[in-house]
């Protein structure tokens, strides 16, 4: 079982959690919010054991991170949990800066860690215009 901890409180990470849910090999163990009492609403809600508003209050509960926080926070954030041996799936925009990229890059492949930036094509406008476009290309043909 791998444990899971979470970062922020949108949208997003209500999405991920809902499906991190129906899977039994993951187990979200810890989450986090600048607001405790957000946390901790949150944490009940979802029955996640753990809650929390200090990041490293979280390395002990999980084995992974999902970071949704606000992008000017996700380099800081995933070499935090890189450093701490925690493998790390970071919402886009992954860094600012191409520098930053490298560093994380290099920081996982010294430690054999995954690093992951979560980016969809499917969610991005111009994927539904690609596909409807494919769809009235097929029915013509």
């Amino acid at each position: 079982m791998i444990r899971i901890g979470v970062i922020g409180t949108g949208k997003i990470v209500q999405r991920f959690i809902k499906q991190a849910l129906t899977n039994k090999k993951v187990k979200i163990t810890c989450i986090y919010s600048r607001s405790l009492d957000k946390a901790e609403t949150w944490a009940k809600k979802y029955n996640i054991a753990n809650s929390t508003d200090d990041l490293n209050k979280m390395i002990e509960h999980i084995d992974a991170i999902y970071i949704a926080s606000p992008n000017g926070l996700h380099y800081k954030q995933s070499k935090l949990f890189l450093n701490n041996n925690i493998h790390v799936l970071v919402e886009k925009t992954i860094t600012f800066t191409v520098e930053e990229v490298k560093d994380l890059i290099s920081l996982a492949r010294s430690k054999k860690l995954i690093l992951l930036e979560a980016y969809v094509t499917v969610h991005l406008p111009i994927f539904s215009k690609l596909k409807i476009s494919s769809w009235n290309k097929s029915r013509s043909s």
